[in-house]
Protein backbone atom coordinates (compact mmCIF):
# COMPACT_ATOMS: atom_id res chain seq x y z
CA UNK A 1 0.00 0.00 0.00
CA UNK A 2 2.83 2.51 0.92
CA UNK A 3 4.35 1.97 -2.65
CA UNK A 4 1.16 2.54 -4.14
CA UNK A 5 1.01 5.67 -2.40
CA UNK A 6 4.79 6.69 -2.82
CA UNK A 7 5.12 6.39 -6.68
CA UNK A 8 2.43 8.89 -7.87
CA UNK A 9 3.80 11.64 -5.29
CA UNK A 10 7.10 11.10 -6.94
CA UNK A 11 5.17 11.70 -10.33
CA UNK A 12 3.52 14.56 -8.73
CA UNK A 13 6.75 15.93 -7.49
CA UNK A 14 8.49 16.07 -10.50
CA UNK A 15 5.92 17.66 -12.44
CA UNK A 16 5.99 20.31 -10.12
CA UNK A 17 9.53 20.91 -10.16
CA UNK A 18 9.41 20.61 -13.89
CA UNK A 19 7.07 23.43 -14.32
CA UNK A 20 8.47 25.66 -11.72
CA UNK A 21 11.67 25.17 -13.46
CA UNK A 22 10.03 26.14 -16.94
CA UNK A 23 9.09 29.57 -15.46
CA UNK A 24 12.40 30.59 -13.97
CA UNK A 25 13.31 30.09 -18.11
CA UNK A 26 10.59 32.27 -19.08
CA UNK A 27 11.94 35.43 -21.07
CA UNK A 28 11.18 36.80 -24.97
CA UNK A 29 12.21 33.69 -26.49
CA UNK A 30 8.84 31.76 -24.65
CA UNK A 31 6.75 34.74 -24.18
CA UNK A 32 4.42 34.27 -21.17
CA UNK A 33 0.86 33.03 -21.25
CA UNK A 34 -0.35 33.24 -18.10
CA UNK A 35 -2.63 36.03 -18.93
CA UNK A 36 -3.44 34.79 -21.59
CA UNK A 37 -4.83 32.22 -24.14
CA UNK A 38 -2.23 33.19 -27.25
CA UNK A 39 1.34 33.13 -27.46
CA UNK A 40 2.88 36.26 -28.55
CA UNK A 41 1.73 36.67 -32.32
CA UNK A 42 0.19 39.39 -33.85
CA UNK A 43 -3.22 39.79 -32.76
CA UNK A 44 -5.36 40.73 -36.29
CA UNK A 45 -8.01 42.65 -33.37
CA UNK A 46 -4.98 44.25 -31.73
CA UNK A 47 -3.82 46.23 -34.69
CA UNK A 48 -6.22 48.37 -36.43
CA UNK A 49 -5.29 48.47 -39.81
CA UNK A 50 -5.02 45.05 -40.08
CA UNK A 51 -9.59 45.40 -40.41
CA UNK A 52 -8.16 47.38 -43.61
CA UNK A 53 -6.33 45.30 -45.58
CA UNK A 54 -7.07 41.96 -47.71
CA UNK A 55 -4.41 39.75 -49.28
CA UNK A 56 -3.63 38.91 -52.76
CA UNK A 57 -2.05 35.97 -53.71
CA UNK A 58 -0.15 34.82 -56.57
CA UNK A 59 0.18 30.94 -57.09
CA UNK A 60 2.05 30.93 -60.16
CA UNK A 61 5.28 33.33 -58.43
CA UNK A 62 4.27 32.16 -54.86
CA UNK A 63 4.33 35.88 -53.57
CA UNK A 64 1.11 37.94 -51.62
CA UNK A 65 0.68 41.21 -50.78
CA UNK A 66 -1.77 43.56 -48.97
CA UNK A 67 -3.98 45.92 -50.01
CA UNK A 68 -6.60 48.43 -49.12
CA UNK A 69 -9.98 46.55 -48.38
CA UNK A 70 -12.17 49.71 -50.30
CA UNK A 71 -10.20 48.73 -53.30
CA UNK A 72 -11.33 45.68 -55.77
CA UNK A 73 -8.34 43.96 -57.46
CA UNK A 74 -8.79 42.14 -61.23
CA UNK A 75 -6.01 39.60 -61.30
CA UNK A 76 -4.69 37.70 -63.94
CA UNK A 77 -1.29 34.70 -63.89
CA UNK A 78 1.00 37.77 -64.21
CA UNK A 79 -0.81 40.80 -63.61
CA UNK A 80 -3.17 42.23 -61.14
CA UNK A 81 -5.06 46.26 -61.04
CA UNK A 82 -5.75 47.60 -58.20
CA UNK A 83 -8.44 50.17 -58.21
CA UNK A 84 -10.32 52.35 -55.83
CA UNK A 85 -14.14 51.62 -55.53
CA UNK A 86 -14.87 55.19 -54.46
CA UNK A 87 -13.52 57.51 -57.55
CA UNK A 88 -12.83 60.94 -57.88
CA UNK A 89 -15.47 62.63 -60.66
CA UNK A 90 -12.08 63.99 -61.78
CA UNK A 91 -9.08 61.71 -60.80
CA UNK A 92 -8.55 58.24 -62.65
CA UNK A 93 -6.37 56.14 -60.40
CA UNK A 94 -4.87 52.70 -59.80
CA UNK A 95 -2.05 50.68 -59.00
CA UNK A 96 -0.81 47.96 -61.15
CA UNK A 97 1.67 44.67 -60.11
CA UNK A 98 3.16 42.90 -63.17
CA UNK A 99 5.60 40.03 -63.25
CA UNK A 100 8.33 41.05 -66.19
CA UNK A 101 10.21 38.16 -67.61
CA UNK A 102 12.61 38.04 -71.07
CA UNK A 103 14.24 41.73 -70.43
CA UNK A 104 16.61 41.96 -73.38
CA UNK A 105 19.99 41.10 -72.86
CA UNK A 106 21.93 44.90 -71.89
CA UNK A 107 18.49 46.51 -70.68
CA UNK A 108 18.05 48.32 -67.49
CA UNK A 109 15.81 47.06 -64.88
CA UNK A 110 14.56 50.78 -65.05
CA UNK A 111 14.40 50.78 -69.05
CA UNK A 112 12.55 47.49 -68.73
CA UNK A 113 9.59 49.42 -66.26
CA UNK A 114 9.12 51.96 -68.47
CA UNK A 115 9.85 51.22 -72.02
CA UNK A 116 12.44 54.25 -72.39
CA UNK A 117 16.03 54.18 -73.14
CA UNK A 118 17.73 50.81 -72.42
CA UNK A 119 20.75 52.27 -70.62
CA UNK A 120 17.90 53.81 -68.07
CA UNK A 121 19.19 54.48 -64.53
CA UNK A 122 16.64 54.32 -61.51
CA UNK A 123 16.07 57.47 -60.12
CA UNK A 124 16.17 56.35 -56.73
CA UNK A 125 16.88 52.81 -54.70
CA UNK A 126 14.50 52.12 -51.44
CA UNK A 127 14.80 49.61 -49.34
CA UNK A 128 10.54 49.07 -48.83
CA UNK A 129 9.44 45.98 -46.72
CA UNK A 130 12.11 43.17 -48.07
CA UNK A 131 13.13 44.08 -51.08
CA UNK A 132 15.14 47.17 -52.77
CA UNK A 133 12.80 49.03 -54.75
CA UNK A 134 13.98 50.87 -57.79
CA UNK A 135 12.02 53.34 -58.36
CA UNK A 136 11.04 55.67 -61.38
CA UNK A 137 8.66 58.81 -61.59
CA UNK A 138 7.03 59.74 -64.61
CA UNK A 139 5.22 63.15 -64.42
CA UNK A 140 4.04 65.08 -66.89
CA UNK A 141 0.95 67.78 -67.86
CA UNK A 142 -1.99 65.48 -65.85
CA UNK A 143 -0.36 62.38 -65.50
CA UNK A 144 1.75 60.58 -63.06
CA UNK A 145 2.76 57.26 -62.39
CA UNK A 146 5.11 55.96 -60.05
CA UNK A 147 7.02 53.13 -60.72
CA UNK A 148 8.37 50.46 -58.62
CA UNK A 149 10.55 47.24 -59.45
CA UNK A 150 12.67 44.60 -58.58
CA UNK A 151 14.38 41.78 -59.34
CA UNK A 152 15.05 38.24 -58.78
CA UNK A 153 15.05 34.72 -60.01
CA UNK A 154 15.19 36.40 -63.59
CA UNK A 155 11.65 38.02 -62.96
CA UNK A 156 11.38 41.48 -62.71
CA UNK A 157 8.40 42.14 -60.02
CA UNK A 158 6.70 45.93 -60.63
CA UNK A 159 4.37 47.86 -58.63
CA UNK A 160 2.82 51.31 -60.81
CA UNK A 161 0.55 53.71 -59.38
CA UNK A 162 -1.23 55.27 -62.13
CA UNK A 163 -3.05 58.78 -61.41
CA UNK A 164 -4.32 60.94 -64.27
CA UNK A 165 -6.48 64.19 -63.72
CA UNK A 166 -9.49 65.05 -66.01
CA UNK A 167 -8.80 68.45 -66.18
CA UNK A 168 -8.40 70.86 -69.11
CA UNK A 169 -5.53 72.32 -69.54
CA UNK A 170 -4.02 70.95 -66.26
CA UNK A 171 -0.25 72.03 -66.32
CA UNK A 172 1.13 71.15 -63.16
CA UNK A 173 2.03 67.89 -61.67
CA UNK A 174 -0.39 65.98 -59.32
CA UNK A 175 1.16 66.72 -55.55
CA UNK A 176 1.32 63.85 -52.78
CA UNK A 177 -1.23 65.95 -50.81
CA UNK A 178 -4.07 64.78 -53.36
CA UNK A 179 -3.24 61.34 -53.40
CA UNK A 180 -3.29 60.01 -49.81
CA UNK A 181 -5.66 57.55 -50.34
CA UNK A 182 -3.67 56.30 -53.08
CA UNK A 183 -0.56 56.58 -51.57
CA UNK A 184 -1.57 54.84 -48.47
CA UNK A 185 -2.40 51.59 -51.09
CA UNK A 186 0.58 51.94 -52.76
CA UNK A 187 2.89 51.81 -49.48
CA UNK A 188 0.55 48.78 -48.08
CA UNK A 189 1.70 46.52 -51.32
CA UNK A 190 5.25 47.71 -51.53
CA UNK A 191 5.94 46.97 -47.57
CA UNK A 192 3.96 43.72 -47.34
CA UNK A 193 5.19 42.11 -50.88
CA UNK A 194 6.75 38.94 -49.93
CA UNK A 195 7.64 36.05 -52.20
CA UNK A 196 6.78 32.86 -51.08
CA UNK A 197 5.40 33.96 -47.83
CA UNK A 198 3.86 31.15 -46.23
CA UNK A 199 6.69 29.48 -45.25
CA UNK A 200 9.15 32.39 -44.05
CA UNK A 201 7.40 35.84 -43.15
CA UNK A 202 5.11 37.22 -40.84
CA UNK A 203 3.01 40.51 -40.81
CA UNK A 204 3.42 43.08 -37.95
CA UNK A 205 2.55 46.68 -37.04
CA UNK A 206 5.29 49.36 -36.22
CA UNK A 207 3.46 52.52 -35.01
CA UNK A 208 4.72 56.16 -35.66
CA UNK A 209 3.49 59.94 -35.75
CA UNK A 210 2.00 60.77 -38.84
CA UNK A 211 1.90 64.34 -40.04
CA UNK A 212 -1.55 63.74 -42.70
CA UNK A 213 -3.50 61.98 -39.55
CA UNK A 214 -2.29 64.88 -37.10
CA UNK A 215 -1.47 68.28 -39.04
CA UNK A 216 -0.73 69.75 -35.55
CA UNK A 217 0.66 67.32 -33.32
CA UNK A 218 -2.52 68.23 -31.78
CA UNK A 219 -2.49 64.63 -29.69
CA UNK A 220 1.40 63.85 -28.69
CA UNK A 221 1.24 60.06 -27.41
CA UNK A 222 -1.45 59.71 -31.08
CA UNK A 223 0.93 56.91 -33.25
CA UNK A 224 -0.47 55.29 -36.27
CA UNK A 225 -0.09 51.38 -37.72
CA UNK A 226 2.02 50.50 -40.85
CA UNK A 227 2.51 46.88 -42.10
CA UNK A 228 6.30 45.58 -42.02
CA UNK A 229 6.89 42.13 -43.20
CA UNK A 230 9.78 40.00 -41.22
CA UNK A 231 11.22 36.57 -41.35
CA UNK A 232 9.09 34.47 -38.97
CA UNK A 233 10.88 33.78 -36.24
CA UNK A 234 10.42 32.99 -32.01
CA UNK A 235 11.38 36.00 -30.94
CA UNK A 236 8.80 38.47 -32.89
CA UNK A 237 8.34 40.81 -30.71
CA UNK A 238 12.14 41.91 -30.44
CA UNK A 239 12.20 41.67 -33.99
CA UNK A 240 9.24 43.96 -35.03
CA UNK A 241 10.55 46.93 -32.26
CA UNK A 242 13.96 46.52 -34.68
CA UNK A 243 11.67 46.93 -37.51
CA UNK A 244 10.49 49.97 -35.30
CA UNK A 245 13.67 51.58 -34.37
CA UNK A 246 15.12 51.45 -38.27
CA UNK A 247 12.24 54.40 -38.70
CA UNK A 248 9.57 55.00 -41.78
CA UNK A 249 10.61 53.93 -45.18
CA UNK A 250 10.25 56.32 -47.95
CA UNK A 251 6.91 54.92 -49.21
CA UNK A 252 5.69 55.80 -45.02
CA UNK A 253 7.35 59.11 -45.63
CA UNK A 254 5.20 60.02 -48.69
CA UNK A 255 2.24 59.29 -46.22
CA UNK A 256 2.80 61.57 -43.70
CA UNK A 257 4.90 58.88 -41.17
CA UNK A 258 7.45 59.87 -38.79
CA UNK A 259 9.12 58.61 -35.98
CA UNK A 260 10.42 60.00 -32.84
CA UNK A 261 12.88 57.72 -31.66
CA UNK A 262 16.77 59.22 -32.64
CA UNK A 263 18.62 56.61 -34.81
CA UNK A 264 21.23 53.65 -34.01
CA UNK A 265 19.16 53.31 -30.75
CA UNK A 266 20.05 49.60 -29.81
CA UNK A 267 17.91 46.73 -27.68
CA UNK A 268 19.75 45.63 -24.62
CA UNK A 269 17.57 42.85 -23.75
CA UNK A 270 13.47 42.11 -24.13
CA UNK A 271 11.48 39.76 -22.03
CA UNK A 272 8.15 38.68 -21.43
CA UNK A 273 6.54 37.62 -17.92
CA UNK A 274 3.18 37.52 -16.45
CA UNK A 275 1.63 40.05 -19.35
CA UNK A 276 4.97 42.80 -18.72
CA UNK A 277 7.28 43.47 -21.64
CA UNK A 278 10.15 44.64 -19.88
CA UNK A 279 12.32 46.16 -22.87
CA UNK A 280 16.00 47.62 -22.21
CA UNK A 281 17.81 50.40 -24.24
CA UNK A 282 21.05 51.99 -24.83
CA UNK A 283 21.80 55.47 -24.10
CA UNK A 284 20.87 56.69 -27.35
CA UNK A 285 17.07 56.21 -27.08
CA UNK A 286 17.13 59.37 -24.66
CA UNK A 287 20.02 61.33 -26.56
CA UNK A 288 19.28 65.06 -26.68
CA UNK A 289 15.62 63.95 -25.78
CA UNK A 290 13.58 67.09 -24.68
CA UNK A 291 10.35 68.07 -24.20
CA UNK A 292 7.26 66.60 -23.10
CA UNK A 293 5.39 65.65 -26.05
CA UNK A 294 8.55 64.35 -27.75
CA UNK A 295 8.83 61.88 -24.71
CA UNK A 296 5.10 61.21 -24.68
CA UNK A 297 5.54 60.19 -28.32
CA UNK A 298 8.73 58.06 -27.87
CA UNK A 299 6.72 56.08 -25.15
CA UNK A 300 3.45 55.28 -27.33
CA UNK A 301 5.27 54.18 -30.04
CA UNK A 302 7.56 51.83 -28.13
CA UNK A 303 4.41 50.47 -26.01
CA UNK A 304 1.59 50.62 -28.74
CA UNK A 305 4.15 48.44 -31.23
CA UNK A 306 4.44 45.69 -28.21
CA UNK A 307 1.15 45.87 -27.28
CA UNK A 308 0.08 44.41 -30.12
CA UNK A 309 0.74 40.78 -29.40
CA UNK A 310 -1.92 39.29 -27.25
CA UNK A 311 0.56 38.11 -24.38
CA UNK A 312 1.59 41.43 -23.56
CA UNK A 313 -0.56 43.17 -21.49
CA UNK A 314 1.80 46.40 -20.38
CA UNK A 315 5.45 47.68 -21.11
CA UNK A 316 7.69 49.04 -18.92
CA UNK A 317 10.78 50.62 -20.91
CA UNK A 318 13.97 50.77 -19.22
CA UNK A 319 17.66 52.45 -20.60
CA UNK A 320 21.30 50.80 -19.35
CA UNK A 321 19.29 48.98 -16.43
CA UNK A 322 17.54 52.32 -15.15
CA UNK A 323 13.70 52.53 -15.33
CA UNK A 324 12.96 55.71 -13.04
CA UNK A 325 15.17 58.43 -14.33
CA UNK A 326 14.89 58.27 -17.75
CA UNK A 327 13.00 60.09 -20.65
CA UNK A 328 12.90 63.26 -19.04
CA UNK A 329 11.25 66.28 -20.90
Amino acid sequence: MSKKIFIPSLIILFAVSAFLISRSYQNEETPNTANSNSTATPATSSIPLNSDLLTYRNKKYALEFNYPKDWSIQAGESVAKIIPLKKSKEEEAYITFEALTGRPKGTSLASHLTGLPPDLKCEKESQIGNYTWCFVDERFEAIRRDIYGFTQNNVDYVVTLHVRYGRQQMTYYISDDELKSELTALNSILNSFTIAPEKNYSSVAVYFGNTQEDPNSAECNKVYSTFRTIQKTQTVARATVEELLKGPNEAEKQVGFFTSINSNVKIKDLQIKDGVATIEFDSQLEFQVGGSCKVSAIKAQITQTLKQFPSIKDVVISIDGRTEDILQP
